[in-house]
Order: structure tokens, then C-alpha cells, then sequence
């Protein structure tokens, strides 16, 4: 998972869910507008907010 890895495209991310990438894109774009989620140039997606990136990464 994304949060575990801290690093995964929209595709990945999708999969792990067992969702399509149209399913969850407006999902994900919320999280970017609200900074907890970053894009980098090859469109992978890093959890920026530490408390949101322990929260998933705890079991």
C-alpha cells in the first residue's frame, strides 16, 4: 500500500483496492487539494501529512 511503500500511481493505489482509478480519482485529487497527498513528476502519489501516513500504517 501507498502507505506503506510511501510512494504509488493512482493505477497501484486502485488495485490494492480492488477499484478502478475512475472509481477513486476525485478521492484522491480531495486529499491532494487538502495537502495530505503530493504528486511528483511520474504522477506517483506520497502521503505528506504524518499524521494521516501513521494512521494508514497502523494495523
Amino acid at each position: 500500500m501507498c502507505a506503506r511503500r510511501g510512494h504509488a500511481r493512482l493505477t497501484e493505489i486502485a488495485r490494492e483496492m480492488g477499484a478502478q482509478p475512475t472509481d477513486i480519482s476525485s478521492a484522491i485529487r480531495r486529499l491532494k487539494d487538502m495537502m495530505v497527498l503530493a504528486v511528483d513528476e511520474g504522477n506517483g502519489y506520497t502521503i505528506t501529512d504524518v499524521v494521516f501516513s501513521a494512521w494508514l500504517a497502523s494495523d
